[in-house]
């Protein structure tokens, strides 16, 4: 009789119910049946732990024959330091109780399985056993490792968006008074090269923060229907440049691509970081192999660390001959500020930029990796069809002076509401500077003067000032409005509640910057809508 059998007769004989009774009218061969095509490992042992019988599963979790798994011990199936433990509770069970423990199993090959085990006492062919019922929480374990990453990574996101938004404002003021200096001294003032250091080390900053808030999925992006062989081509005569001689280049197009819809210039900055980061991982020499193809799901496709909706996409990879990344490098791979790289080799941000260009723009990114047998690195983007779109229209002519029209500039940073209407009255404008929302809308409230535009930051103290701008468009009905943040416009609100049409600008922000945006609102036909 089998060990199922053996577990219901017990049952049966300690005053099993008519259910249990009924079921064990049933054929030996039906628990046979049951006992060999249990998902879970099931196992017979004697009272020492010493196995007596084992089913598929179990020979599974052990990677064992059933003839190697048959009359092993205890200690060939657990790892030592929960022997002892496990041994105990052996001897203390007693008829009809069910323990229930945590532990690991040990395979064939060495490896540690966690597992959820249940015991019990029961009849084996005549004589007192085990009976052992262990389910394999590997993937279980897996998904709890994947949760925590995942947290982790929003965490850290959170933080990185925050930083990269007071930082700045720190850079708009410090590109912003350094421009000016610069306009008022001249080109042949003996400090020009000096502040143009400062300049060059304000756009390095910005540059930082451009990764952080790509990494937080926090940046501002402009989204085109592209094709993206067209982009990999265009791009690869500056990758040859960039990985240099001694790595050879390969691009495998795919045929009737559908199109994707992307930042394209976000797209090479992709392109170019893992291009780079292949080149790094092969520092003698090797090959990059750029592909690119049509892939459809037809349903969820379980990947490192997330599952892939089914659809249409089309996949990008990078597929190198280099070092390669142990396991626990890949888990890490696109945190922020982790590098391998000995210090002052990188900042640590390559790969955490690419992952949040990637996730902002809706697809997925993941890597398979060896150590000694290179790395792929594989993007995935949703189909945008087969739809093209116009090019987007070209940059107009600022006029050096304005034709003296009013701005209502609402702006909490001191700095950078100085500097703010010291550009725009040397521009030509008037401006009525405002610390929040509350002054501008008591400005609103108590003149009869004209509003050409709203500037406003998007992050204030009290009410925000995508609330103002509403609320202005209501006093105003024909004012225009500018937004402006060190955080994207969809990093605090939901792009849908936004005004629809209303331009941004990214802080930091150059003097010229600022006066282009000024000047593309103000020629806004339509005033914006609430």
């Amino acid at each position: 009789m089998s060990a199922i059998a053996q577990k219901r007769t017990s049952r049966a004989g300690s005053g099993a119910g008519k259910g249990d009774a009924h079921q064990l009218r049933l054929p030996e061969s039906s628990f046979r049946v049951l006992f060999e095509s249990a998902p879970d490992a099931i196992f017979v042992k004697d009272l020492n732990g010493r196995v007596l019988d084992a089913n598929p599963a179990a020979c599974s979790l052990h990677r064992m024959s059933k003839e190697e798994l048959v009359g092993l011990p205890v200690e060939a199936l657990v790892p030592a330091e929960i022997r002892e433990k496990a041994l105990e509770m052996f001897s203390r069970l007693v008829s009809g109780e069910v323990r229930h423990f945590e532990g690991f199993a040990r395979a064939k090959d060495g490896e540690s399985v966690p597992v959820s085990i249940r015991v019990r006492r029961t009849d084996y062919q005549g004589q007192q056993a085990l009976l052992f019922h262990v389910t394999d929480l590997s993937e279980q374990r897996s998904l709890e490792r994947q949760l925590l990453q995942s947290q982790k990574m929003e965490a850290i996101g959170h933080m990185a968006g925050g930083v990269a938004h007071d930082f700045n404002n720190l850079l708009t003021a410090i590109l912003g008074f350094t421009e000016l200096c610069m306009e008022s001294l001249g080109d042949d003032h003996e400090l020009h090269a000096d502040l143009l250091e400062v300049q060059k080390a304000g756009q390095q900053g910005a540059r930082l923060t451009g990764q952080l808030l790509a990494y937080s999925r926090q940046q501002v992006l402009t989204p085109r229907v592209l094709d993206l062989n067209e982009v990999v081509v265009k791009v690869e005569k500056l990758l040859r440049r960039t990985i240099g001689a001694d790595v050879k280049l390969t691009t495998r197009m795919g045929a009737e691509l559908d199109k994707v819809k992307v930042d394209e210039s976000q797209l090479v900055q992709v392109i170019l970081n893992l291009a780079v980061n292949s080149r790094d991982a092969m520092p003698t020499g090797g090959e990059l192999v750029i592909k690119t193809r049509a892939l459809t799901l037809g349903r969820h496709s379980p990947r490192r660390g997330f599952v892939i909706p089914p659809g249409d996409y089309v996949s990008l990879a990078f597929a190198d001959t280099g070092c390669g990344m142990s396991a626990e490098v890949c888990d890490r791979a696109f945190d922020p500020f982790f590098t391998t790289k000995e210090s002052g080799k990188g900042t640590g941000l390559g790969l955490s930029t690419v992952f949040g260009i990637v996730k902002q723009s809706g697809g997925y990114i993941w890597l398979e990796s060896d150590v000694g047998h290179g790395t792929t690195v594989h993007v995935l983007l949703p189909s945008a069809g087969q739809t093209s779109e116009k090019e987007p229209p070209q940059p107009v002519s600022v006029p050096v002076e304005a034709d003296g029209q009013t701005i209502l500039l609402t702006e909490d940073n001191p700095v950078i509401r100085g500097l703010t209407q010291r550009v725009l009255e040397e521009t030509g404008y008037r401006v009525i500077a405002t610390e929040s929302a509350e002054e501008a809308l008591g400005f609103c409230a108590t003149s009869d003067e004209n509003v050409d535009l709203l500037v406003t930051d998007l992050v204030l103290t009290g009410e925000d000032g995508l609330s103002l701008a509403r609320k202005v468009i209501e006093a105003r009905p024909d004012a225009r409005v500018l937004l402006m943040s060190g955080h994207s416009r969809e990093a605090r609100f939901n792009p849908d509640a936004l005004l629809d049409g209303v331009p941004f600008l990214q802080k930091p922000f150059t003097p010229d910057g600022l006066r282009v945006a000024v000047f593309e609102a103000l020629r806004e036909t339509t005033a914006p809508s609430v």
